[in-house]
C-alpha cells in the first residue's frame, strides 16, 4: 500500500494556468497613405515591382492610392487597380501641410 502511494505522489499535477500558444495573428496591411497622386505619363502597371506587366495602361493624370510601400523605385497602389507602378512617373498632388 505504501507503494501505491508514492506512486500516487509522484504522478505530474496538472497545471492550472498551462501555456498559451504564441499569437498568429498577423500586423495589417498599411493604411493608404495618399490618394492625390496621379500619374504623369502612360505607364504599365506591374503585377510586382520590377515583374511581369499586368496588361493595364494607366493613362496620364489618373489618380491613384499609394499602400505605402515602395520597393527599388516602384510604388505599390490599391486603385485603381492594385499593382505596382514606376514612382518617378508620379507626382503628389496632396497640397503642402
Amino acid at each position: 500500500m505504501e507503494l501505491a502511494q508514492n506512486q500516487l505522489q509522484s504522478e505530474p499535477t496538472t497545471n492550472p494556468n498551462p501555456p498559451q500558444p504564441a499569437s498568429t495573428t498577423h500586423s495589417p496591411e498599411p493604411e493608404p497613405v495618399q490618394s492625390c497622386v496621379i500619374v504623369t505619363t502612360p505607364t504599365n502597371l506591374r503585377s510586382l515591382s520590377e515583374r511581369q506587366q499586368t496588361g493595364t495602361l494607366l493613362q496620364k493624370n489618373t489618380q491613384l492610392t499609394v499602400t505605402g510601400k515602395e520597393e527599388n523605385g516602384w510604388i505599390e497602389i490599391s486603385e485603381p487597380e492594385p499593382g505596382w507602378i514606376w514612382k518617378h512617373r508620379t507626382k503628389n498632388t496632396c497640397p503642402a501641410n
